[in-house]
């Protein structure tokens, strides 16, 4: 199971960063039924057969082809059914327990087990698991409630109307990513949180555990490509414990192309990690990503290399399966389709990723912007929401070495008054503040595209439709400093407080150049009739840009069209409206530039760009 050896098994199973061998999948048929009027709890669903009279596709939401269930009614609470038996799990020995794992389901979710209600969770982009009691056969009931006109429940961009509008699409209610069962140890590890120190050369894993550890010994083995790099043994004792392991092969900066994790040049180190305590014993396969990110001069950087960033915001969305991929092959393939058209960062917008996504991009070597999915109005509850389902989500993906920038907030949505009312700036700060007590490898990005305070990135979206707007807007720092300072190219200043101060500037949203090539309903933000007006359209946006001496990076809106959003570089059906070529040159940009700026490789410091 080592990522350089079988990336299959690594991109199949659920969680690649923490991985064992012994665990199946129970997505497939499920039973499932509507309650729109909520009487599921009354009449005690969770304990009987007959509501039951339809099936689904689990992960697959309801109203979705995939899911074959398209003629949901779209109520709020739905409920799921699924029996299994011993034979149907993989095989564990006396100490050890099945845990049965919800990638993610949405929005409140209760989970019975024969009759037991065993977990209710909160949160449609987080993950959660429990341990199946000491049976034969499971009776696995799911009831998951979705209000859809509650504005503060985190949802992104998932529609409150009942028909899709705008840039908003078809929600996704109850169980939309994968359901697993694994057999884990009564002692296990719970979670590795990787972190690694370039000027150190040491790499830190924070190992916790599922219970108390009275006494026991830890180990960490690293290797690259079959070459060892490191083998650790710790005592540990308590619910957590931190393994050192010093890297002294990242001392040697010529050495870093074939050991760090870059843009383009993605090495990624196999981990083993076992625990051992007197009567139990857990063996889990991770890997990690040695990279460092930061800021100097205006850009960001990897390991200390200065990064121009060319970035392209992705919906993550599927006309036949909305916000759940078909497969993991059509995830694959976007990423990859990303990086054929020059793309070196994408940014997972107004949502939370699945993991496996997150382990493609960081095989693949492309950054990743990481969103959440905005509440729409300012409440308490929407404060407590975004507060806990972040928290875990900074916890979740804490190690994966392609997001190298976090994103909570964007344009202002659900703190609309952040420029006015303190209430709303102290939100803001607390989740920027926690991020940073949190993870002090990335970088933060306070609220993207306008009205930002304490931000590591100077952000800006301006959807002009021609280059000379946004070479007039950004073409040195005189231009820029009045686009930031004034009244902000969508009508909304930029910074709430501070200047730009070398921090890196960077236009995070632009494009929106929509091809109408049917009668269908059209959004975008310019709207042309042909594939040459398409390209010469976009075109004139990158050179616009392009012609800044202060800009590093960027990010296109979008990738592909989304439902009536029809304004992405590729067709739904992930299909370029121009040659791929063209869009590459347009990317690359190499006959606009006028600014000194990194090339693209360098070979001796490692990296694309």
């Amino acid at each position: 199971m080592l990522i350089n050896e079988d990336l299959h098994s690594l991109l199949v199973h659920p969680r690649p960063q923490l991985r064992r061998k012994d665990w199946v999948s129970l997505n497939g048929a499920w039973q499932f039924a509507e309650d729109p009027d909520d009487r599921g709890l009354l009449e005690r669903w969770f304990d009987i057969v007959d509501p039951y009279q339809e099936e689904i596709t689990v992960p697959f939401p309801p109203g979705s082809r995939l899911s074959e269930r398209e003629d949901f009614s779209d109520c709020d609470i739905v409920w799921y059914r699924k029996v299994i038996t011993d034979e149907d799990l993989p095989a564990k020995s006396s100490d050890r327990v099945h845990r049965l794992n919800f990638e993610a389901v949405d929005f409140e979710t209760d989970v019975w087990v024969n009759g037991d209600h065993l977990i209710a969770h909160v949160g449609g982009g987080t993950s959660f698991s429990v341990d199946l009691p000491e049976e034969s056969e499971y009776t696995v009931v799911v009831r998951a409630q979705d209000r859809r006109f509650d504005k503060s429940q985190p949802r992104g961009k998932q529609d409150w109307s009942e028909a899709p509008h705008g840039i908003w699409y078809r929600r996704t209610t109850g169980i939309w990513r994968d359901v697993w069962v694994e057999a884990v140890p009564r002692i296990a590890i719970e979670q590795i949180y990787w972190a690694f120190d370039l000027d150190s050369a040491r790499l830190s894993a924070e190992v916790a555990f599922s219970t108390w550890v009275p006494e026991g010994n830890i180990s960490v083995s690293l290797s690259l490509r079959e070459r060892k790099l490191a083998h650790v043994t710790a005592s540990v004792t308590g619910l957590s414990a931190t393994v050192a392991v010093e890297i002294p092969q990242a001392r040697n900066r010529t050495d870093w192309h074939e050991l760090l994790w870059f843009p383009g040049n993605p090495n990624l180190v196999d981990a083993e990690v076992e625990l051992e305590v007197p009567g139990s014993y857990d063996r889990v396969f991770s890997y990690v990503g040695l990279r460092s990110v930061d800021t100097a001069k205006g850009y960001l950087r990897i390991n200390r290399k200065p990064i121009f960033v060319r970035g392209v915001l992705d919906q993550g969305y599927w006309r036949e399966s909305f916000f759940t991929a078909p497969s993991l092959e059509k995830q694959l393939d976007d990423l990859r389709l990303t990086i054929d058209m020059g793309f070196n960062t994408v940014r997972v917008h107004q949502r939370t990723p699945d993991r496996r996504y997150l382990a493609m991009a960081d095989h693949l070597g492309i950054m990743v912007w990481a969103e959440f999915p905005a509440a729409f109005e300012y409440s308490r509850r929407a404060v407590n929401w975004t507060m806990a389902q972040w928290n875990s989500i900074l916890d979740r993906d804490a190690s994966s070495p392609s997001i190298v920038v976090w994103m909570p907030f964007n344009e202002s949505w659900g703190v609309d008054l952040v420029s006015t009312n303190p209430s709303q700036r102290h939100f803001v700060n607390s989740i920027i503040e926690l991020t940073r007590a949190k993870d002090a490898t990335r970088l933060v990005v306070a609220n993207d595209g306008w009205e930002q305070l304490d931000t590591d990135i100077v952000s800006t979206h301006d959807y002009a439709t021609t280059g000379e707007e946004l070479a007039v807007a950004y073409r040195g720092l005189e231009e820029i400093n009045k686009t930031v300072h004034g009244v902000g190219p969508q009508g909304r200043p930029i910074l709430l407080s501070g200047d730009i101060e070398g921090r890196p500037v960077m236009v995070t949203e632009f494009g929106g150049i929509s091809l109408k090539e049917s009668e269908e309903s059209s959004w975008g933000y310019a709207i042309v009739g042909s594939p040459a007006e398409f390209a010469d359209a976009v075109s004139s946006l990158f050179e616009g840009l392009y012609t800044s001496t202060v800009l590093t990076g960027w990010c296109y809106t979008q990738l592909t069209d989304t439902l009536q959003e029809t304004n992405g570089l590729l067709t739904e059906e992930r299909v370029p409206k121009i040659p791929l070529e063209r869009i590459r040159t347009f990317v690359l940009g190499d006959k606009f530039h006028e600014q000194i700026r990194p090339r693209r490789f360098n070979q001796l410091t490692g990296g694309e760009e």
